[in-house]
């Protein structure tokens, strides 16, 4: 029998509650003064249930690899309905590591993923190169998770509530739900109204194409003209659905003693767009393990792609961790700078090295030097020369190491680093967790309870502005500009 369902919320979930509600008969009225712009905006849209997947969440992973199995089958029926994109690719996502501490920590989660199933494939890092040569050649390990997909949730959002719109069974409305309605022990309804000075939002359901080379924000755009202002009104239903994300624990008329399960976790993330003649930078989903802080980039169809690394919930919707996106996506590839990403190959994996050969690959490598051919290993000429091809290529390894830090000099430039004190000297640190700050000073991978991803012994203690913060709590304690930090060691003595 066919009901009348009301929706609240018009983001990714209600949109998708709205659309299959109408594919089942059911007649849908649909709530939202400004549809997909809270996290269905920002969201990178990874349908990564293997690659997310940690320790002892096997409860969520029953859910989400499912759901993630059952996404093709979703999308095509969108897609014949609507003829359109829906921003949705069947690509897998390769996981890589910096270093060793790194990989030994995704070798340890691997062999659980194993353990229950999940189809994980260690790869070796010249073979992740060779899938994907946007890696850098110091990456230290990596592995493939097959069953991971990813979508644009903007795009997305855009096909269903076209679809939702041209469907005569479905009332979409700009208006934001206040209460719920009760008789007889039972939801019957929604009182509902135009927010006082808020806005009709116009939404572009795409990547945003900014004709600029500088860095700008990617917020929602809304139009100047205010929804009409008017008494509330209240609409009745069989059944009500409460998907608005964030704003559901205020609204009135939920039932008493209801403990909501959630909570605003912040990120922050950059789109870049590649040039042209650099397409496609990446052909899967990477996401990377640095230093024990998680970074993602997600590559699109249209060729841009979306870089994250912050995970924050300090309750600041502003963005805070630029710089730390953009330094921790450096270093399992080459990374973005100015106009748009470098070249795939990255510096140090290009086979023409000598300067004849890079100006024309064509042209015969030189001979070797032989003005000290007949002399021994033991003459001293033979020594001083081999001393001062030794100093040369030395001072050329430096300059270019001095150029692949450039581009992240500039990112600094741009105001990106946070000024902290630590135990008294004022410093510019790109970590955005205590975490964070004290996984770059020790060089090792911290577990999410804090203690070394090795197995070993830390031994420092941490105090944020006079305040020791426990260390299971310092993935959850974020930094401030101009916090005070006290990092102490321990030692032994009598």
């Amino acid at each position: 029998m066919a009901k009348h369902v009301i929706v609240i919320g018009a983001g990714v979930v209600g949109l998708a509650c709205a659309w299959r509600l109408r594919r089942r008969g059911h007649r849908v009225t649909l709530l939202d003064p400004s549809p997909a712009s809270g996290a269905s905006h920002a969201a990178a849209g990874m349908l990564a249930a293997v690659s997310e997947y940690y320790f002892e969440e096997e409860s969520l992973l029953a859910l989400s690899l499912p759901a993630s199995r059952l996404y093709p089958q979703i999308i095509a029926e969108l897609a014949r309905r609507t003829g359109g994109p829906t921003g949705f690719r069947d690509i897998p996502t390769i996981v890589a590591t910096a270093d060793s501490a790194d990989r030994e920590r995704l070798e340890h989660l691997g062999d659980q993923q194993r353990s229950i199933g999940l189809t994980v494939t260690a790869l070796t890092p010249s073979k992740a190169r060779e899938m994907e040569s946007f890696f850098s050649p110091r990456i230290s390990g990596a592995f493939l998770a097959e069953d991971d997909r990813q979508v644009n949730p903007r795009v997305l959002a855009g096909a269903y509530l076209s679809d939702l719109e041209a469907d005569e069974g479905c009332d979409v409305r700009p208006l934001a739900a206040a209460e719920l309605l009760w008789r007889d022990g039972a939801v019957v309804g929604v009182r509902a109204a135009a927010v006082p000075g808020a806005e009709v939002f116009t939404h572009r359901f795409d990547e945003r194409a900014v004709d600029t080379d500088e860095m700008t924000g990617d917020a929602p755009s809304w139009s100047s003209e205010d929804l009409p202002a008017g008494d509330s009104i209240d609409i009745a239903a069989d059944l009500v659905v409460v998907a608005n994300g964030l704003l559901s624990p205020t609204l009135a008329g939920l039932p008493e003693g209801l403990e909501w399960p959630i909570r605003p976790v912040y990120g922050d993330v950059i789109r870049l767009r590649t040039p042209e003649h650099l397409r496609p930078l990446l052909t899967r989903t990477v996401r990377g393990l640095v230093h024990g802080r998680s970074v993602y980039i997600v590559p699109r169809e249209d060729g841009t792609i979306v870089i994250g690394a912050t995970e924050r919930e300090d309750g600041r919707d502003a963005v805070l961790g630029g710089r730390s996106a953009a330094t921790a996506a450096r270093r399992p590839g080459p990374g973005a700078r100015g106009r748009g990403a470098r070249t795939r190959g990255g510096h140090g994996t290009s086979p023409l090295r000598h300067p004849r050969q890079r100006a024309d690959p064509g042209a015969d490598r030189p001979r070797a030097h032989r003005r000290y051919r007949h002399l021994s290993p033991r003459h001293p000429a033979q020594r001083a020369d081999r001393r001062g091809r030794r100093r040369s290529r030395g001072r050329h390894r430096r300059r270019r190491r001095m150029a692949c830090l450039r581009p992240l000099a500039l990112v600094e430039a741009g105001g990106f680093g946070m000024k902290v004190i630590i135990n008294g000297e004022a410093t510019q640190v790109d970590a955005d967790t205590v975490a964070a700050l004290v996984s770059q000073r020790t060089g090792r991978a911290l577990a999410p309870d804090g203690t070394p991803a090795d197995g070993g012994r830390l031994g420092l203690a941490v105090a944020l502005n006079d305040e020791v913060v426990l260390r299971r709590n310092w993935h959850a304690t974020p930094l401030t500009e101009g916090a005070t930090i006290e990092i102490v060691t321990a030692t032994q003595g009598g």
